[in-house]
């Protein structure tokens, strides 16, 4: 689909600020509270954009971020669909993509330690292990979110979010787990809906949930965009250093911030050193940011590999309470 320059402008405000009011949006873009109105339910009954859902420090809660890669050596398609739908069936694993280049599959766990994540990978190889081949992964150390600044230029108050692990982690009780998982998990059309989804009285509901606030455990609130509704397409691009530089990482967050199509940027321990998630509208461009990086950073870069996103098989934000799974 074509989107006008004003939903181009809106997706690129509420992508990470989904909790301005329509009177503050309108004023932003110079059109009427209800063209806004209309503009956000075209977007979100298209399937652009998601419906609101909180930004969760997760890092800061204790959990570690994975990104594995895998192919298959089996072209058997029931085979194929075993794999994934028990990948679906983990609730560590928050994203799985389909990809091409070297590998056919990425998957994202969020666990709390390296032996959780051990014990799901335990139990993939003991059902799959013979099929499972060429297989990488990396440990996230931070995570910078720049959102889709291509979309509006000339925006100037370009909204990002940043995560990285907590030295001490902060500890949920019972009832803020159940107010982020439904949250992030449930569609309701207000507060009150969501506390009794929660089953906790809705005065108790909206003080918990200013508190996750107040302490930055909920950092925002963010509509999920669909680049490929309006026919961009998505890389992973995947950066291993030649050796330690205590400089790049700054180096390499200002180059991402400068360049509006990178969407994110992500330190890591393992198969790679950085992962920058970017969309583009056709493979020429990737080039061009591929030869930017070698340009800027000739002496510490090793080498690049570009992974393209062919389709999004599982996305769920985070399930802290498996009671609402």
């Amino acid at each position: 689909m074509k989107l006008s320059d004003k939903e181009k402008q809106l997706i690129s405000i509420i992508e990470l600020d989904a909790s301005l009011s329509v009177e503050k949006l309108a004023k932003k873009l110079k059109i009427k509270t209800h063209s806004v109105r209309y503009f956000q339910k075209k977007l979100i009954s298209q399937g652009v954009i998601s419906l609101k859902r909180p930004i969760i420090d997760m890092a800061g809660l204790g959990y570690n971020h994975y990104n594995f890669f895998f192919s298959l050596s089996s072209n058997n398609s029931k085979k194929k669909e075993e794999v994934l739908n028990f990948l679906r069936s983990l609730i560590s694993v928050t994203w799985i993509f389909e990809v091409g280049a070297d590998y056919q599959y990425g998957v994202s766990f969020s666990v709390k330690s390296a032996a959780e994540l051990t014990s799901e990978l335990t139990l993939l190889s003991k059902r799959f292990g013979d099929i499972i081949f060429d297989k990488t992964y990396s440990l996230q150390l931070s995570f910078v979110y720049f959102g889709r600044r291509y979309l509006a230029k000339n925006l100037k108050e370009a909204k990002r979010i940043d995560f990285k692990n907590a030295l001490i982690p902060t500890e949920l009780t019972p009832d803020e787990e159940t107010i982020l998982t439904v949250l992030a998990n449930k569609d309701c059309a207000s507060m009150k809906k969501y506390a009794e989804v929660a089953k906790i009285p809705l005065p108790t509901f909206e003080r918990k949930r200013k508190s996750l606030e107040d302490r930055k455990i909920i950092k925002g609130y963010f509509h999920w965009v669909n680049g490929s509704t309006f026919n961009m397409q998505s890389y992973i691009i995947l950066v291993s250093l030649k050796g330690l530089s205590s400089s790049f990482k700054d180096q390499l967050v200002e180059l991402s911030n400068n360049e509006p199509h990178v969407i994110y940027l992500t330190e890591c321990i393992g198969g790679w050193d950085f992962e920058l998630g970017i969309e583009v509208e056709n493979n020429f461009a990737v080039t061009l940011i591929t030869q930017k990086l070698y340009d800027n950073f000739p002496k510490d870069i090793k080498n690049i590999k570009v992974i393209p996103i062919l389709n999004y098989l599982k996305f769920r934000s985070y399930t802290l309470d498996l009671s609402f799974a």
